[in-house]
């Protein structure tokens, strides 16, 4: 029986024991990797038969925790032989160079910072997420229109995408909402403005114009060190024993090619892309834009989670004032190398619900997977409280551009109005403006009524 008056030492007695326990089974290791140059840095040093891993500094030193059960080391670098060696408390390892090397070629200096960029453009094959046999994910998307810092409109929708390698897409927009009308055409723009992966030679974003395109060399590809800068800031050792290679890049002076600069984040575990943010090195007058791409872990792949984008408009203003937008879509329910019946694809990769501007309040709070900001509830409310007609004065821009490039007008929930026939004409009867009411694919997906 213990005494009442001991118990309340038990514990942090107890906790006593188990910590010196473990410490009597721990050991730091420290050393240092050396090659007949000096230090070596950033060599992989792994634990034979556990996940626990680190790696050396810029001069070659590393220190972790051994729990005591590991024993044997393995040291990998490229361009060096592999060495395994036995644990000890200080160790002092030498790494021998591969014996392809090129005789009478000295390196005075080797930019750590291109040793992991080839390894990212190696891994390029294999950590693409279109290149993967097919995926499928629903996203949120939110748009918001600012002139100068005011908001204008703000867009959110709920979009579904398929895919099978190498080129089939199909992304359906299952519900959208914008404050103070209807209209699609917001909803359509953030996913046409927003760039999926980082992984292609070029960065290829969507001009001013339908027909426009830019294209931007990728950090990220083969012999993109004889274009860009690179600077390797940081390494971040993260606790399931990866390590994060911060990089800096930029153009190289008097190249003559459309660069980015910004910073990459490349996670050791097969060099994957973790976290970009890049912008044009050389702002536009007409344009300027920004992006940013957030990568999580999906079982063996890494694949987008967070996209964001930010455009200007020097070019177009509202009541003297710049227009820009911010686009914002998070991923959600992704799954990887499904099956997918390859006839649900066509022509059409971008393809609206006919019920997407109708979802109810409680669809959003269900599926809203970014709550509204106070400015963004704000914008919503003040559209919610004009009087119709002003409503549609205000929006009467947007809804006509949507209008004239589709040519229907939705008049209710089940009937449209069709403008496609409105500039008809011919030899005989001359200008024969036409206007039909047609039932939407609300009304009935198999019958429609033309009058």
């Amino acid at each position: 029986m213990i005494d009442v008056s001991l118990r309340k030492y038990l514990l942090p007695i107890f906790c006593a024991f188990c910590w010196n326990i473990h410490q009597l089974s721990a050991q730091t290791v420290r050393g240092r990797v050396v090659s007949k140059d000096g230090g070596l840095p950033f060599v992989s040093i792994g634990v034979v038969g556990s996940s626990k891993g680190v790696l050396t500094d810029e001069k070659g030193y590393f220190t972790f925790k051994n729990s005591g059960h590991e024993d044997s080391l393995k040291f990998s670098c490229v361009g060096y032989q592999s060495v395994t060696l036995k644990n000890t408390t200080n160790m002092l390892v030498e790494m021998l160079e591969e014996s392809s090397k090129i005789n009478e070629v000295v390196i005075r200096f080797v930019n750590p910072a291109h040793r992991i960029i080839n390894l990212a453009v190696q891994n390029k094959p294999i950590n693409d997420p279109e290149n993967l046999i097919s995926f499928g994910y629903h996203a949120y998307n939110k748009t918001v229109v600012f002139a100068d810092k005011k908001q204008l409109f703000v867009s959110e929708s709920i979009t579904n995408r398929k895919f099978i390698r190498p080129n089939l897409s199909k992304e359906t927009i299952e519900a959208t909402n914008t404050s103070g009308t209807s209209s699609t055409i917001l909803a359509t723009a953030s996913i046409l403005l927003q760039p999926f992966g980082f992984y292609k030679d070029h960065i290829t974003l969507q001009g001013r114009r339908i027909q426009e395109q830019m294209n931007y060399l990728n950090p990220v590809s083969a012999g993109s060190q004889n274009r860009y800068d690179f600077f390797l800031a940081d390494t971040l050792i993260n606790p399931q024993g990866d390590s994060t290679f911060v990089i800096e890049f930029e153009p190289q002076k008097n190249k003559g090619f459309e660069g980015l600069k910004g910073v990459l984040h490349i996670n050791s575990d097969r060099y994957a892309i973790e976290y970009v943010q890049a912008k044009p090195a050389e702002e536009s007058l007409l344009l300027s834009f920004s992006i940013e791409q957030k990568y999580e872990k999906i079982g063996a792949s890494w694949f987008p989670a967070e996209l964001f984008s930010n455009w200007s408009l020097p070019e177009f203003q509202y009541k003297k004032q710049q227009l820009y937008f911010t686009n914002k879509t998070i991923l959600n329910n992704v799954e990887l190398n499904i099956p997918i019946n390859p006839t649900i694809f066509d022509e059409k990769s971008l393809v609206i619900a006919p019920d997407a501007a109708y979802k109810d309040a409680q669809y959003w709070n269900e599926n809203r997977l970014d709550s509204l900001s106070l400015s963004d509830k704000n914008t919503f409310d003040r559209y919610d409280s004009m009087s119709s007609f002003k409503r549609f004065k205000v929006n009467a821009g947007i809804n006509l551009s949507e209008w004239f490039i589709a040519g229907i007008v939705p008049i209710s929930k089940k009937l449209d109005l069709s403008t496609q026939n409105l500039f008809d004409s011919n030899r005989f009867e001359g200008f024969r403006p036409t206007l039909n009411i047609l039932t939407s694919e609300n009304f009935s997906k198999k019958i429609k009524f033309d009058i």
